[in-house]
């Protein structure tokens, strides 16, 4: 199994797009909610914002820094 927070310019939950419940299983095993993506400085909650991706916004939302 790969670290949860490998990174690969993607960070795992930011590389697991639309998939809630691999989130939620890396987000469990440790990964970082606030990595960004190496290319544009975006994170997960962002990638789920821009996509519409309501389940992950509500994930994400709680457990991201404000501001």
């Amino acid at each position: 199994m790969a670290a949860a927070n490998y990174s690969n310019g993607w960070g795992g939950i930011i590389y697991k797009q639309n998939k809630l419940l691999t989130a939620k299983l890396l987000l469990k095993a440790g990964a970082d909610p606030t990595a960004r993506n190496y290319r544009n400085n975006k994170t997960a909650l962002q990638y789920a914002i821009d996509s519409n991706f309501n389940e992950m916004v509500n994930l994400l939302l709680p457990i991201s820094p404000k501001g």
